[in-house]
């Protein structure tokens, strides 16, 4: 996956279905093939378990479970 593909996902991410603070999708540390999205409020916490791709990733991340669009 490309820089610009990275991009576009990060993009498309929604805000944090807990605080509606920015989200960050990352790789991993010390497993760059995992990756992960997070809220960047320090005091939130928000995250999706390891996944192994960016797209997959985003998708749960952007899934709902709590009525949130």
């Amino acid at each position: 996956m490309n820089s610009a593909e990275l991009r576009d996902l990060q993009r498309s991410l929604k805000p944090c279905p807990y605080c509606d603070g920015v989200a960050t999708l990352a790789p991993m540390i010390g497993a760059r093939s995992w990756w992960r999205v997070r809220c960047e409020a320090y005091q939130c916490g928000g995250t999706t378990w390891a996944m192994q791709g960016p797209i997959e990733a985003v998708e749960a991340w952007n899934r709902r479970a709590n009525g949130k669009d």
